[in-house]
């Protein structure tokens, strides 16, 4: 438990107030003159061992006061005759959230030997109190003094880790880190768990206050009749087949729909299906509740070499700012806020699931879906690959929804499944639901997520603008600070390689135009007495099935040295590829501004200047850009051009600006697309390693 001496809870002149369900904002008639909206103030119980994480306490305590949250822990009570664990849970009760951290000891025990810092979470926990832990990231480097010293006190302290991990944890390694999780998670948490508060006694009226309050009581007491009522007419439909003898519902059995249900899916149920799944697929308009509630099933699933695939919006997109319009969401809670903290549960799902060693870890992937009917879907398949020949158990939850109404209590809900496997032409709800999914999926660009941040620009011209200014000041910024840095000098010049070669190895027209230009550059370098370097991209290329003899880079090597007389030792060519590509290779134009960039970052030149096609001149200079380099581009006229304009500004600028700007051979599909057309024997390498 924190403490803070200078804060005395019997100087705190506040009080509650009791919110009815059913009104997010109770305005009070105030007095002419008076203010009347109130000044809330929120309660946080924070919980902790106390001697070892003194530092932590007053990180944590300076976070909390710097928000205008009321700091609550035993230490900041007076004395009182009472019952201290009935002051405790009194306390716990009048907070708003809860905040338990947890380093390297289990603290001081009752009793019955459970630690006060456990008793008082698991009490805040069956109270239902919002929760935040913060678990220190790697408790076996914290120093002997601060941890436990017995093996029964080790083994305590691990099942509590475990069991704090039930809800949302951060994981921490030092004082001020743990300071800014706390600040930036409970703003989250507030917006995502809104508490009543607390306010001035002398903020509110008196007697017209109360009177209000006291309407207001009385009518949520005559709606919860009014819905008790409304239930009891449901049942009584139910037991007497009302609904299930109705001729057009018959039809819901011939579709696999197995329920008709109110609202989003019980989560015992979910925790069922999903602990017993081996490929589980969300479709989310945020996510929001869905990942929050079902952290340990979902990372069980993940250790049981389960996948997990996930597709949400674009938070930054027209159809979720038009969502949010027509839901009317204040100013200060657009619905783009709720990502924040579906990607804080998703960290921790993928955090837990790799916490500890383990073989069998299966993978998340996260899809951005551009254009979406809002509506979730949970789908649960019991096979591994679900392209398999054999049948399948396929479990679908989906709410239907649409705008202004949000998924709740009231919206409708099928709860389906079928035995056919995705292939088979299921005309099942579960089957076209599943194929649907998947549809969205092969154009969703999904990448595998390793606990990064993911890019939410594909396909937004607005958030694509913003992604590349800010890249292109990157750039620009790193590029003038190497050139006005007087431990770098010289020139390199990349002359990027065109394939096809000639039937003798030879550079094409186009490719020898380059050459031709790379070399006056590199003259005018020379004659200036300014150190120049030459880099020609490109490995052992194909074209239309038939494979070159030599590399890109050896024919231009070549053509440099015996037609123009460069030196060998001017000329960077396959050396540089494979030793930043490796058995990948250079099979692109992002490959070639790779290296090069490689290349002028590590042999410290000032310069990096770049020869290539005009069709090709702005996708080259985005793949410089994404790497953080801004070249000078030479573009250079041929009479016969390898690349299409149209396809050019249509096609593959483009995919680079709203979905690809890296083309890493290892997640990019264009990347292999590439490989697969122009590596020699890549193919046969693919189909033997799957």
């Amino acid at each position: 438990m924190l403490c803070a001496p200078f804060l005395n809870f019997a100087d705190l002149h506040n009080f509650r107030l009791s919110k009815p369900a059913f009104y997010d904002t109770i305005f009070i008639p105030r007095k002419k003159g008076c203010c009347s909206t109130m000044d809330k103030r929120y309660q946080v119980f924070v919980s902790s061992t106390r001697e070892d994480l003194d530092k932590e306490r007053r990180e944590v305590m300076q976070a909390l006061l710097e928000l205008d949250y009321i700091p609550a822990g035993m230490e900041l009570f007076p004395s009182s005759n009472e019952d201290q664990w009935s002051l405790i849970k009194r306390i716990i009760d009048d907070s708003d959230y809860f905040i338990v951290v947890i380093a390297g000891r289990y603290g001081a025990t009752n009793d019955k030997g459970m630690s006060y810092t456990e008793m008082e979470y698991r009490y805040a926990l069956k109270t239902g109190k919002p929760i935040l832990a913060f678990l220190h990231r790697c408790p076996e480097e914290i120093k002997a003094a601060f941890t436990e010293d017995t093996q029964e006190g080790r083994e305590k302290l691990e099942e509590f880790r475990n069991l704090a991990k039930k809800k949302l944890v951060r994981f921490w390694t030092d004082p001020s880190e743990l300071g800014r999780m706390v600040s930036q998670s409970l703003i989250k948490l507030q917006k995502q768990f809104p508490s009543t508060g607390w306010v001035r006694a002398d903020s509110v009226g008196g007697t017209d206050a109360a009177q209000e309050l006291f309407r207001l009581k009385r009518e949520n007491r005559e709606l919860r009749k009014r819905i008790s009522a409304l239930e009891e007419v449901d049942a009584l439909r139910s037991e007497f087949g009302l609904l299930n003898h109705t001729p057009s519902l018959q039809h819901a059995k011939e579709f696999g729909i197995c329920a008709i249900a109110k609202g989003r899916a019980d989560d015992a149920l979910l925790d069922q299906k999903i602990e017993h799944a081996k490929h589980v697929k969300v479709l989310h308009t945020t996510g929001l509740g869905f990942f929050q509630t079902h952290v340990q099933q979902l990372t069980r699933m993940l250790r049981n070499h389960g996948t997990l695939q996930i597709l949400l919006p674009n938070p930054y997109s027209d159809f979720l700012e038009d969502v949010g319009h027509l839901e009317v969401r204040g100013p200060g809670n657009p619905i783009s806020s709720e990502f924040d903290v579906t990607m804080d549960n998703i960290r921790s799902i993928w955090e837990q699931a790799h916490a500890t060693p383990c073989d069998t870890i299966g993978k998340i992937e996260i899809g951005c879906a551009h254009t979406l009917l809002r509506q979730t879907e949970i789908i649960c398949i019991d096979k591994e690959d679900e392209t398999a020949d054999d049948d399948q158990q396929i479990w679908c939850w989906v709410t239907m929804t649409m705008p202004p109404f949000r998924a709740g209590a009231d919206s409708v809900s099928f709860e389906c499944q079928t035995a056919k496997g995705a292939e088979s032409g299921d005309l099942s709800l579960a089957g076209m639901t599943n194929d649907s999914f998947n549809c969205i999926w092969k154009t969703s660009n999904p990448i595998e997520f390793h606990g990064q941040d993911v890019p939410y620009f594909y396909k937004e011209t607005s958030h694509a603008v913003t992604f590349w200014k800010k890249k292109l000041d990157d750039a620009k910024e790193f590029t003038l600070q190497a050139q006005n840095d007087s431990k770098r000098t010289g020139v390199l010049i990349e002359v990027a390689a065109q394939h096809p070669l000639q039937p003798d190895g030879t550079p094409g027209v186009e490719f020898a135009r380059r050459l031709d230009m790379g070399y006056q550059l590199y003259r005018e370098y020379q004659k200036k007495k300014i150190r120049c370097k030459l880099y020609v991209p490109g490995s052992l290329h194909m074209y239309q099935g038939k494979a070159d003899q030599v590399s890109l880079s050896e024919a231009g090597q070549t053509y440099l040295i015996t037609r123009k007389k460069v030196s060998p030792d001017d000329i960077y060519g396959e050396e540089k590829n494979v030793m930043y590509r490796g058995t990948d290779g250079v099979y692109n134009s992002a490959d070639e501004c790779f290296v090069a960039s490689q290349i002028w970052k590590d042999e410290g030149f000032s310069e990096l200047v770049c020869v290539c096609s005009p069709v090709q001149s702005m996708r080259k200079t985005a793949h410089y850009i994404a790497l953080g380099v801004f070249p000078s581009v030479f573009t250079c006229p041929s009479p016969e051009l390898f690349h299409d304009y149209v396809h050019e500004m249509f096609t593959a600028l483009p995919h680079v600006l709203y979905e690809d700007p890296d083309l890493d051979p290892a997640e990019s599909n264009l990347a292999k697309e590439h490989r697969m057309n122009r590596k020699p024997g890549f193919s046969d390498a693919q189909n033997h390693a799957e």
